[in-house]
């Protein structure tokens, strides 16, 4: 559903339904993406406080479902769809109309983004999709393992501009990149590039050493050691008795304390790791996603589920 906090009451609306995107215009007006809507969207009535189904015109275009909103300099609403491409609706006259069809690049769109007013930016399963609404013009950027500047990953969810038009990029199993104004290229760090493997891993968290190097805590992959200075990294375990059994770790927290590494993993106790002798230890609580440690030297950790 939608919620609403106001002077600190909360409201809920459109209880039980799958919301996909919510939309303030320039002309205050609330859209809201839904897969209950009958024609994709609803409108907030300001005036009855519910929300309705407008009565759109479909031009060579049909209803679709709707997961992306973005308006543009001109008050028009670009609708990114599941599976029709970018449609573009004009909130005047309430009339829709397919701009870029459905293609290679338009996988189930997340997220919607002007760039300029000749750039329209799409974030999908196939990866960022760039547009040109006036002449039709694309690209298409995806992940090129033999590109280290390329996208890391081709899952493109969440799109943001900042202040200084710098764009920044989530993606599914790459980690968050960032494209400087007009350099046109990708920041990133492929663990599976680095350490050779055949499968992606997703970064669940990370912690420095003293050294300079970077733990890694993965949700499908265990844990990592990346040395910056050269740019090498390794799946790591203390010890070979201990690899097979690292490597299917899921690890959400990482806490580096002294001689100590402190994993903590779901579903399974925390593990402390002697970085000297290579001893492991197991401790309660389980599903610990982080850890803490206090100016008293006291040590916290938050789990998810019940010790």
């Amino acid at each position: 559903g939608v919620y609403r906090l106001l002077d600190g009451v909360c409201t809920a609306f459109l209880e039980g339904q799958s919301i996909e995107a919510i939309r303030f215009t320039t002309e205050g007006h609330l859209w809201v993406a839904s897969l209950s809507a009958p024609e994709g969207l609803w409108l907030f009535n300001a005036a009855t406080e519910q929300f309705v189904s407008p009565s759109f015109t479909f031009n060579a275009c049909t209803p679709a479902r709707v997961c992306a909103l973005e308006e543009d300099g001109s008050g028009n609403l670009w609708l990114g769809t599941w599976d029709r491409g970018i449609y573009r609706l004009d909130p005047f006259t309430r009339s829709i109309r397919c701009i870029v069809p459905y293609q290679a690049g338009l996988t189930r769109i997340h997220s919607l983004l002007q760039e300029s007013p000749r750039s329209l930016l799409a974030g999908s399963d196939d990866g960022l999709f760039q547009v040109n609404p006036f002449t039709g013009e694309s690209t298409l950027y995806t992940n090129d393992r033999n590109a280290p500047r390329s996208l890391s990953n081709k899952f493109v969810y969440p799109l943001l501009k900042d202040r200084e038009n710098g764009l920044w990029i989530g993606t599914y199993y790459g980690g968050l990149n960032y494209v400087a104004p007009g350099s046109g290229l990708f920041l990133s760090v492929s663990l599976s590039d680095l350490t050779g493997a055949g499968e992606d891993f997703a970064v669940s968290c990370f912690c420095e050493d003293p050294d300079g190097s970077i733990w890694m805590g993965s949700d499908n992959g265990g844990l990592f050691r990346y040395h910056p200075a050269t740019g090498q990294a390794e799946r790591w375990a203390p010890s070979p008795a201990w690899k097979e059994r690292f490597a299917a770790l899921n690890i959400h927290a990482l806490y580096r304390e002294g001689d100590w590494l402190w994993l903590g993993n779901y579903p399974s106790n925390t593990l402390r790791v002697d970085l000297r002798s290579g001893r492991v230890k197991d401790f309660p609580p389980n599903s610990v996603y982080s850890f803490h440690k206090a100016s008293d030297g006291s040590f916290w950790a938050g789990n998810t589920s019940d010790i």
